[in-house]
């Protein structure tokens, strides 16, 4: 289970520095693709039936994904922190 976790930790991260790529470049659109997919990744990885440390990696990655399209977007985007 260790190694399907750490290619998961992977994959997020992989996709975190696209999207931060993509945003350097002036591509948001692509950025946001990047960061969904991130997000997706995460949430399917929360389902009841899998093990609790899947999940809370998977919470992980969700929340990762949601804190670096904030700091990308800030808070001119509407990306800011929320009250």
């Amino acid at each position: 289970m260790l190694t399907t976790l750490d290619g998961m930790r992977a994959v997020a991260r992989e996709l975190e520095r696209r999207a931060r790529d993509a945003h350097l470049a002036g591509d948001s659109a692509g950025a946001a693709r990047h960061l969904h997919a991130m997000k997706q990744l995460g949430a399917a990885n929360r389902e009841p039936e899998v093990p609790q440390l899947v999940d809370l990696v998977g919470k992980t990655i969700a929340e990762r994904a949601d804190a670096v399209l904030s700091e990308l977007t800030g808070p001119e985007a509407g990306g800011g922190a929320q009250p």
